[in-house]
């Protein structure tokens, strides 16, 4: 089944009643990032919903290279990644960057490849996608 990761700060209904039962009916498994993962699983403890995600991780969503980091561990690539907060813009937008170098952050704007010493051959581009949207 693909994953949509969702990043979210506090339980909302747009989130918890809309968006999540609208992912769970495309067939997407929903894995939660939040910083409020604890009131995440209460909110969703004990009650009866719509729908549920299959996993509420505890991520600090502010900061985009705690987002990457936490996608990363997940093992594979999700299917799409999502909020509808406006202060969660940046942390949402950047991981799809970054996946399409293959590296970490560190190493690509570094312009060093993880764990070697030859420049990424995208590196210019990507530094060019960062930038433009204020990162870098």
């Amino acid at each position: 089944m693909s994953e949509l990761i969702l990043l979210a700060h506090v339980p909302t209904d747009s989130v918890n009643e809309g968006f999540l039962p609208a992912a769970r009916a495309l067939g997407l498994s929903v894995v939660l990032l939040s910083d409020q993962a604890e009131a995440h699983r209460q909110h969703f403890g004990g009650r009866e919903l719509a729908a549920y995600p299959d996993a509420v991780v505890p991520c600090d969503v502010f900061n985009p290279i705690a987002v990457i980091e936490a996608i990363t561990r997940r093992g594979k690539k999700p299917a799409a990644i999502f909020s509808n907060s406006d202060h969660l813009r940046t942390s949402t937008a950047l991981p799809p960057i970054i996946s399409v170098c293959g590296q970490r952050l560190a190493g690509c704007l570094s312009g060093q490849e993880q764990g070697g010493d030859a420049e990424c051959p995208e590196s210019e581009r990507h530094r060019s996608a960062l930038a433009c949207r204020g990162v870098g």
